[in-house]
Order: C-alpha cells, then structure tokens, then sequence
C-alpha cells in the first residue's frame, strides 16, 4: 500500500486546508492512498461532501480512545479513460 500524502486535521478545518486537501485528491494516481487523522465528526462531513463516490472509495476507518483520534484512508479508484473514438456510448469504470 503507497500512502502517497498525509493529513493532520486536528484544528479547525477551515477552507483553505480544504481545499489543499481536495487537490491531494486529485493529483494522487489510480490505486494510491491518501492518510487523513482528525478528532470530531465535524471534519468527516466536510470532506464527504468533496470526495465522489465514483472516484474515491474510503478502504478504512480507525477510531482511538485516547485520545480521541479517527484515521481513515482514501483510496483513488481505478477509472479507465473513456475512449472519445469508441462508438459504445458509455462509461468504462471499474
């Protein structure tokens, strides 16, 4: 398993280190991880809204006592392209 970045959430989740992480979304390759820690259930709902099921596939989530810690990984999915020169008319996602 490449966990290709990490995220400490900790603080505030305020919208700039939103959308940092939205772009570590985007930029790590097919079957890579990213590594998100935060405490609360605020942070969860936040970054849920972002993250398309069709692209990204939560593959597990830990929760500690003390202290009160949850890490889950995220994990890019593996999307063939879609070929614009193929005349099937659909999707081609896994």
């Amino acid at each position: 398993m490449k966990i290709r970045q990490q995220f400490d959430l900790h603080k505030v989740l305020d919208p700039f280190t939103l959308l940092e992480v939205n772009q570590a979304l985007n930029a790590i390759p097919n079957g890579e991880f990213l590594k998100l820690t935060y405490a609360g259930e605020e942070i969860p709902d936040k970054l849920f809204k972002i993250i398309p099921d069709k692209v990204f596939k939560i593959v597990s989530r830990e929760v500690s006592d003390n202290p009160k810690r949850c890490t889950i990984l995220i994990k890019r999915r593996n999307i063939a392209p879609v070929d614009l020169d193929d005349s099937t008319g659909g999707c081609d996602c896994s």
